[in-house]
């Protein structure tokens, strides 16, 4: 994305390309990689490729509720990034140049909104542990979860020491070491814990929500070329001592 040969701006598709990556909805989808390569080289597309891309998936993933959330954030985030590229040239600047000053003053501000929504709609722990940039986000949402519910999650539903158990349990060990899960192995396990009791379903359906979140802020800091999480951080901080919501919807 820091080509020297690409606008300023990353285009919509790269946009769209890059939330399907963090979410990990994106699969093989010739029409936003071919959004991100030249443009918008067809404007029809972009009204359904949101739904195809992001909201669906996610539905499917997880429910209704937070799949709409998410599908509202990306309705805003599009009006308003449109605005800003109409009113803000960086004409004289490189990609590389550009991209970090927009991670820091657009796309982190944005981020952090998403995360007080999603926070405020469903609970869920700590933004500030989230983005402690020592901590790994999904030790973090699986800490927060067992200590939110007195047990140990993992090796209650995988509890033998030998076989798939144990290996299953080994991989969720991964993930809250900095391994990131993909959408399928998450909803498998959430599923497994539910199926054996060790959860309920509305445990379920929140501790799959945070573990996508915390999946797509490590994968978002991988791509940035700026430490992300603590960007999102310091706007946490500076718009919760504004005493500031939700900026979108």
């Amino acid at each position: 994305m820091t080509s020297e040969n690409h606008p300023p701006y990353p285009r919509l598709g790269e946009l769209y390309r890059a939330l399907g990556g963090a979410l990990d909805t994106k699969a093989k989808d010739r029409n936003v990689d071919r959004l991100a390569r030249e443009g918008e080289y067809d404007w029809s597309l972009l009204p359904t490729l949101q739904q195809t891309l992001i909201t669906k998936p996610l539905r499917a993933a997880t429910d209704n509720e937070f799949a709409e959330l998410v599908d509202q954030f990306a309705d805003h985030m599009r009006t308003s990034y449109l605005r800003m590229v109409a009113h803000i040239a960086l004409d004289r600047l490189t990609r590389a140049e550009a991209l970090p000053l927009l991670i820091e003053h657009y796309f982190a501000p944005q981020g952090a909104s998403l995360l007080l929504g999603i926070k405020k709609a469903f609970g869920g722990p700590h933004l500030m542990a989230l983005l402690d940039p020592a901590k790994q986000p999904l030790a973090v949402v699986l800490d927060w979860f067992d200590k939110h519910e007195g047990r140990d999650l993992a090796r209650r539903t995988f509890p033998e020491s030998t076989g798939t158990d144990r290996s299953d349990r080994e991989l969720v060990s991964r993930w809250a070491n900095g391994t990131p899960p993909d959408l399928s192995s998450i909803k498998r396990f959430v599923d497994a814990a539910s199926r054996r009791g060790a959860i309920d379903n509305e445990q379920a359906s929140n501790l799959r929500r945070w573990m996508i979140v915390a999946r797509a802020l490590a994968w978002l800091e991988k791509e940035s070329p700026l430490p992300f999480r603590p960007l999102l951080r310091r706007h946490l901080l500076l718009g919760i001592g504004r005493g500031e919501g939700v900026a979108f919807g």
